[in-house]
C-alpha cells in the first residue's frame, strides 16, 4: 500500500483536495472505527468493498457517501491539563527512545508524535515533584471504571491491579463495546453511572444490565444516503 497508495484526485474528492490512502491512513481509519460498537460493525463490509473493487477511488467515494460520519474531522477547545500531564508524569510521556516495533504501520506516526511532544513540553511548566507524579496515585475515594471489551485504546487489561491502589474501586467490562459509549450501551451505562454518583459507593451496584447487552448486527450492504 505504501508503495502504491490509492489516490483520490482533487476533481473527484468531496472537498476538492487530493487524498492519499496509504497503509497508515487505512490502518488508522480502521482503528478509529473500533472506538464505537456501532461503527466497528462496518469494518468487514468496508474491507470487502475495497478489496473487491477494481476502481478503488470509486469504492472509497461510495464508502464516504454511505458513512459521512467517518470522513469528517472534529474540533474543540484545547485543555492545558492534558499537556501538563503528558509532559510531567512519567507514565504519560511520549519518549521516542521507548518506542518499539519499528515495522508497525503506526511506528512512523508515533515517532512523529513523540518528537512533537518533546518540542511542545519545553514550553510547559515543570511539576514540582516529578518523582511523586510518576508513582501510581492511591486513593480510598470510590471509583467506578468502565472499559469496553473491544476497546482498541484502553482495553480492560489496563485496569489490572487497580484495586491495589484504589481499594474502593469497581472495574467493569462492557461486553461488545469499544472506547466510547454508544446508544446500544448507554441505556445500561448511564443509569449505572448515575446510581454510583447518587450513592457515592460501588457497593451493591446493580450491574445486571451488562449481561443483557447484545452486540449490534454487521452491515451487509452500504446504506443509501
Amino acid at each position: 500500500m505504501n508503495a502504491a497508495p490509492w489516490v483520490v484526485p482533487a476533481d473527484r474528492s468531496p472537498d476538492g483536495t487530493k487524498v492519499v490512502f496509504d497503509a497508515n491512513r487505512i490502518a488508522s481509519g480502521l482503528h478509529d472505527l473500533l472506538f464505537v460498537a456501532t461503527t466497528h460493525t462496518r469494518i468487514p463490509l468496508i474491507v470487502h468493498t475495497l478489496g473487491a473493487a477494481d476502481d478503488k477511488v470509486a469504492a472509497i467515494l461510495a464508502i464516504a457517501q454511505a458513512y459521512p460520519d467517518i470522513t469528517g474531522t472534529g474540533s474543540g477547545d484545547e485543555q492545558m491539563l492534558g499537556y501538563f500531564i503528558r509532559c510531567n508524569e512519567g507514565w504519560a510521556r511520549y519518549d521516542p527512545g521507548q518506542l518499539v516495533g519499528t515495522d508497525s504501520f503506526e511506528y512512523e506516526r508515533d515517532r512523529n508524535d513523540a518528537d512533537w511532544w518533546q518540542s511542545v513540553c519545553t514550553l510547559i511548566p515543570e511539576a514540582g515533584d516529578t518523582a511523586a507524579a510518576a508513582a501510581p496515585p492511591t486513593s480510598d475515594v470510590p471509583i467506578l471504571a468502565l472499559n469496553g471489551e473491544e476497546d482498541p485504546q484502553d482495553p480492560p487489561a489496563n485496569m489490572a491491579g487497580a484495586a491495589a491502589v484504589w481499594p474502593n474501586s469497581l472495574a467493569l467490562t462492557v461486553p461488545g463495546q469499544g472506547h466510547d459509549i454508544d446508544p446500544l450501551s448507554a441505556g445500561c451505562e448511564i443509569p449505572l453511572i448515575q446510581s454510583f454518583i447518587d450513592q457515592g459507593d460501588v457497593t451493591g451496584l446493580d450491574t445486571a444490565c451488562l449481561t443483557q447487552l447484545t452486540p449490534p448486527a454487521f452491515d451487509l450492504t452500504l446504506p443509501i444516503t
